[in-house]
Order: C-alpha cells, then sequence, then structure tokens
C-alpha cells in the first residue's frame, strides 16, 4: 500500500503537466468545432423540430464536432512523446522517453526500434480514428 501511495505521489505532477497541455488543445479545438456546428442548417431544422437543446447536442452536434479532434488524437503520438520526454527529464522520472539515448542489452542504440515503434503506435492511431470515424458520420462507412 505504501508503494501505491508513493507511485501516486510522484506521477501527480508529470501526469499533470503532460495532460494539461493536451486537454488545453482539445478543448480549444471541441469548442470552436461545437460553435461551428450549431451554425449548421440541420442544428436549425432538429430545433424547428422542437427537439430539446440537450438532445440536439448530444445526438447532432457532438457527434458531428468529435471528427476533428479525433483527427488531432490521431496525428498527436509523437507530440505526446515529446512531452512525455519533457516531463521525464524535468522530472527525473525514468520512461520510456530516454530509451532511444539509453544503450540496449547488447551495446546497440534503441532508436532504430523506439522510432519503429512510434511510426507503429502512428499507424494504428489513425486506423483506429478511421473506425471511430465510420460510427460518428455514417456517411464515411459507404
Amino acid at each position: 500500500m505504501d508503494f501505491l501511495r508513493d507511485l501516486v505521489a510522484h506521477l501527480a505532477l508529470p501526469l499533470a503537466t503532460i495532460s494539461l497541455g493536451l486537454i488545453g488543445g482539445y478543448s480549444i479545438l471541441m469548442r470552436s468545432s461545437i460553435t461551428e456546428t450549431r451554425a449548421e442548417d440541420y442544428i436549425a431544422t432538429a430545433r424547428a423540430k422542437g427537439l430539446p437543446d440537450g438532445k440536439i447536442l448530444r445526438s447532432h452536434a457532438i457527434p458531428n464536432a468529435l471528427l476533428p479532434a479525433v483527427t488531432l488524437v490521431a496525428i498527436k503520438p509523437g507530440l505526446r512523446r515529446g512531452g512525455a520526454i519533457t516531463a521525464e527529464i524535468v522530472f527525473n522520472w525514468p520512461g520510456l522517453g530516454r530509451s532511444p539515448w539509453m544503450p540496449s542489452t547488447r551495446g546497440l542504440p534503441g532508436a532504430p526500434g523506439d522510432l519503429l515503434l512510434l511510426g507503429v503506435s502512428v499507424v494504428l492511431a489513425n486506423f483506429i480514428a478511421d473506425i471511430v470515424y465510420g460510427y460518428l458520420d455514417p456517411r464515411v462507412r459507404q
């Protein structure tokens, strides 16, 4: 139990540092995207039908406003990795951020494997974003 408490206490600041930067960018994007979406004709049609604002927001505005956010999440694994490297250096927290510069057990640098892992994570993130697009926007499925 003491180990878990110590881990959470030492993880709080690095996690907050990385998260707050990402949450700020995503929230600004979502706000502007919802503002643009609420000005669309289909939102005015839903209001004219008498749907409550909460239902319009949940059923119509948010799924369409999520499309740019999904794209942003899919293209940011490299930037998240850069933020992790910075947090590891500032808070002296050992992790994968410094792995490209650490020698492996055979004495070879870890950069090729690290770049492969980063490349695969970007491809997987974009593949998952394509699948999520199909659920959010039925026009993409056709």
